[in-house]
Parts: structure tokens; C-alpha cells; sequence
């Protein structure tokens, strides 16, 4: 059993039900929660009062000597429910961003379900069943879209993570582009921060859920209302002086947690973008990174891609 020093938390809300839509049942989470509902880390779930009992079943006979508390909450009690209307109006009156577009995923109601994460992640350290020093939010679903690498564990990434912030950047985001929120989250075209799994350190929990909510009021007041991904760049960014950056599509969430090792075409399109648009400090730590994990072998270029990186070397 691991130390309780990370608590792992985490949220299943029956959408699909709830709005008669075409998108995945409440028994495709049922049967693809497993990688993290078998955490040996303390675990909180927060779910519709129906799920508690199944999940209970799912924890009991994948890790039954570990920590967990499922807490049944119904949906429009999760922190940013209570939006649901003013996203309804926003996305009736022809108002959806590019970042929110898909009519049958990028419901009012999932957007709403994205904006609690943080809240929900506050919560948990507030009641500090565990006495952790690190709140990772993670997707239930998170291992069927992201695997470690061979040799490495969920559990074990985690564990060694030690800092005040870590989240996982899609697209870099600076200052320049949100100081007029409305353009930004009108016309940005890309998710930020990947939202399936990012960490907080205890003590700094309160503050970026505080933040995150803060932000999710500017982009109501924006007139634009779209997903946690968008947001999170904005949220990040701020936090950024005391954060741990991982880089790399969704597929790599866990892959390239402490360094580049798979996908190094992600990571030369974010060493270009921060190129051109003079963000000269990330150009050179993308560089860096890239240029190191491939060195030591830790990741392959084909000859298109060295070609490349020693093109944006200046």
C-alpha cells in the first residue's frame, strides 16, 4: 500500500441520461474505470447518489485495502452546475467557440461538469481525509485514452511528483493573447491544458481552485462559455513560476510526464509556435528538453524531425 501522501480524485456523472444524447453510457465508465478506481492511492470519487454502490463493488474487488471515499452528490450540486442556464442562453444565441463546437459532447452540462474539477479537487483537500501533500484530478476514464510507459505505473508517476502545480500543456499560452478575454475565448481555436489529469499541492489547492473559478467568471462575462481545456491555459499560465509542465497530446499524459518520450512531433510544433511568436524562454526550454531526451536516447526523431529540430535550434 502507498503512503497517503497523494490522494487521487475523481468524478462520474451519468451525461448521457441525463440528456437523452448520443454520447458514451454510464456502463461504458462502468466498464473502462478500472485503471483508476485500482489506485493504491487514497481515492475520492464524487458521483450521482445511484453510482455509489456500483463504484463501492469496482473499488472493493480492484483494490480492497485501499483508501476511498465516494461521496454521492447530485449533479447540480457540483460547483459549477449553477451555470448550466447562462451557457444554455449563451450557446441558443449562436454563441459556441470553435473549442466548443461539437453540439453532442460540448453540452452545456459537460461544460459545466469540466468547470467543477478544480472545485471538486478543493473540496476533497478540505476535508483532508488523507493528510496529503498532492490532489491530482484525473478522469475516471483517463487510462483508456493514456498508458506509462513499460515499467512505469500510474501510481508510481504520481508518487513521484512533488511540486506545487503539474499539468500537462496542448498549446502554449501567454499573456499577450488573454488580456482582451473576449477574442480569446471567442476565436481560440485549440484546448490549452488537457484537463483529464493535472496535480495540486495541498497548500496551494485553495488558491488555484479560487483562480480557476475566477477565470471561468471572466469567461462567462466574455459571452463565450467553453471548456476547462481553454480556461486551464489561462489558469496555468498564471501559475506558471511554480509549476511542473509536461508536454504532449492527450495520449501522453502519462508517457511524457517527467520528459519527452513519445510524439516529439507535438513538441517541435510548440517549440515553432513559441518561436514565431517570440516567447524566446520556452522556445529555448523546448529545445533543450527535446534536443536532451533525444541525445540520451530517450526519444526517436526520424531524419524529417532532426532535420527540424536543428533548423529551429536558432
Amino acid at each position: 500500500m502507498l503512503s497517503a501522501q497523494t490522494t487521487v480524485v475523481t468524478a462520474l456523472v451519468d451525461l448521457q441520461s441525463r440528456e437523452s444524447s448520443d454520447r458514451r453510457d454510464i456502463d461504458w465508465y462502468l466498464t473502462r474505470c478500472s485503471g483508476i478506481l485500482s489506485t493504491r492511492h487514497p481515492l475520492v470519487v464524487f458521483t450521482e447518489p445511484q453510482l455509489v454502490e456500483p463504484l463501492h463493488e469496482i473499488r472493493h474487488r480492484l483494490a480492497p485495502d485501499s483508501s476511498i471515499r465516494i461521496i454521492g452528490l447530485p449533479f447540480d450540486q457540483f460547483p459549477r452546475t449553477r451555470d448550466v442556464p447562462t451557457i444554455t442562453a449563451a450557446f441558443d444565441a449562436g454563441r459556441r467557440p470553435p473549442t466548443a463546437s461539437n453540439p453532442v459532447k460540448d453540452t452545456p452540462e459537460y461544460i459545466a461538469l469540466g468547470w467543477s474539477k478544480p472545485g471538486l479537487l478543493e473540496v476533497a483537500a478540505n476535508q483532508d481525509h488523507f493528510a496529503s501533500r498532492m490532489y491530482w484530478w484525473a478522469d475516471i476514464a483517463l487510462l483508456e485514452v493514456a498508458q506509462p510507459l513499460e515499467g512505469e505505473s500510474f501510481d508510481g508517476l504520481l508518487e513521484s511528483s512533488d511540486c506545487e502545480l503539474h499539468a500537462n500543456v496542448l498549446w502554449e499560452t501567454d499573456p499577450s493573447e488573454y488580456e482582451d478575454r473576449g477574442r480569446f475565448y471567442q476565436a481560440t481555436p485549440f484546448s490549452k491544458v488537457a484537463g483529464g489529469i493535472f496535480g495540486v499541492s495541498a497548500n496551494n489547492v485553495s488558491r488555484f481552485s479560487s483562480d480557476f473559478d475566477r477565470e471561468v467568471d471572466r469567461c462567462l462575462a466574455s459571452g463565450w462559455p467553453t471548456i476547462d481545456e481553454v480556461i486551464l491555459g489561462v489558469v496555468v499560465d498564471q501559475h506558471r513560476d511554480n509549476a511542473e509542465l509536461s508536454y504532449g497530446p492527450w495520449e501522453t499524459l502519462l508517457s511524457n510526464f517527467h520528459e519527452p518520450r513519445m510524439a516529439a512531433w507535438h513538441r517541435l510544433r510548440l517549440l515553432r509556435d513559441c518561436r514565431n511568436r517570440g516567447l524566446n524562454e520556452r522556445t529555448h526550454k523546448h529545445y533543450e528538453q527535446l534536443n536532451s531526451a533525444w541525445e540520451n536516447g530517450r526519444i526517436d526523431l526520424s531524419v524529417e524531425e532532426q532535420q527540424l529540430l536543428g533548423d529551429l535550434r536558432n
